[in-house]
């Protein structure tokens, strides 16, 4: 059994004993995931693992099968302080809960400092940083492709104010459907290719306050000059090291309206 990673700028696989970036629990359950895919038989695919505490949740996803569960259903992992999502293998989370815990806190201490009452967020997912402009006051319309994320998105929100899942794929509309009435805070969190289409919809809706989680420093940089270009100012920028051992860094941007 192969298990590992495709090599750099190759479809080959590396075979990997353990991942030194890996959480404890993952790195714990990878010799009982190869006889599982020993049992399987021969084929190619792919296996999600997700781990909150000691748990772990896996989906194996062979080439041309159904997919195989590994582990729990889903698992505890913590977004916010005193919160956690509970995540199932198919659902994007971010990759370092510390880091993310942290960029919680930085979100909710810019949200408080605007002022506002409506937030609008693109890109939601399953509410990881809707939780921090809940807890800042505000009311949250979060927009989202992925349907699976709906309901833990609900149960990770529920009874922390107000808090709507509208289910929307941003690339092909390019603007939030249904359109919100009123909006003082955009937070948009895209996938690495950014989501500059979506600048202009951002400056219509005259947002006071805007901020811009960018996986890719090239991209960020790029939607954050096309913001400052339509009358927005940089306020503030700050990174996380959310992946460890490599060169990415997540970046928080902080804009304000000029006036």
């Amino acid at each position: 059994v192969f298990l590992g990673f495709r090599g750099a700028g190759t479809n080959h696989i590396v075979d990997v004993e353990t991942c030194v970036v890996a959480s404890p629990a993952i790195q714990a359950v990878l010799p009982s995931l190869r006889e599982r895919l020993l049992e399987l038989g021969e084929g190619k695919g792919e296996v999600w693992l997700v781990s909150g505490g000691d748990e772990v949740a896996g989906s194996i996803e062979p080439e041309h099968q159904s997919k195989v569960a590994f582990g729990s259903k889903d698992v505890p992992v913590p977004v916010s302080d005193g919160h956690t999502l509970r995540a199932h293998p198919s659902l994007f989370v971010q990759a370092n809960p510390h880091a993310v815990v942290d960029m919680s806190a930085h979100i909710e201490a810019l949200a408080r400092e605007a002022g506002g009452k409506n937030a609008v967020e693109l890109f939601g997912g399953a509410g990881t940083f809707t939780l921090p402009l809940l807890k800042a006051g505000y009311s949250v319309q979060s927009y989202e492709s992925n349907p699976s994320a709906q309901s833990p998105y609900e149960e990770l929100t529920s009874d922390l104010g107000e808090a709507q899942f509208k289910l929307c794929n941003l690339y092909k509309e390019r603007e939030p459907v249904p359109a919100p009435s009123s909006v003082d805070l955009v937070l948009s969190d895209p996938p690495r290719t950014g989501a500059s289409d979506l600048i202009p919809w951002v400056v219509q809706s005259k947002a006071r306050t805007v901020i811009w989680i960018a996986c890719d420093v090239a991209t960020g940089l790029r939607d954050a000059s096309l913001l400052i270009e339509q009358g927005y100012e940089l306020s503030s920028i700050r990174s996380f090291d959310m992946f460890p051992n490599t060169g990415h860094q997540e970046l928080i941007m902080h804009f304000v309206l000029a006036t």
